[in-house]
């Protein structure tokens, strides 16, 4: 798959090609929010299943769940 990265608002999606499309602001995209929006888009993609997609972009589950922006029951 290939990374498409556009100006402009802070929009993803992953198209019928499994390309994630990442629109740069002008003010700017902290890497952390633009992990955030991988993870989920991702996630999305593997229904929800934390452990697939993980692997798929091979990371550890904990990893993923934080970049996610999850946080576990308690926190």
């Amino acid at each position: 798959g290939d990374l498409e990265i556009l100006s402009a608002g802070r929009e993803s999606e992953l198209s019928q090609n499994n390309r994630i499309v990442l629109e740069l602001p002008d003010e700017g995209y902290p890497l952390e929010d633009m992990q955030e929006t991988i993870a989920r888009t991702v996630l999305k993609r593997m229904d929800g299943n934390i452990t697939k997609a993980a692997k798929y972009l091979d990371v550890a589950w904990a990893t993923l769940n934080r970049m996610a922006g999850k946080k576990k029951h308690g926190d």
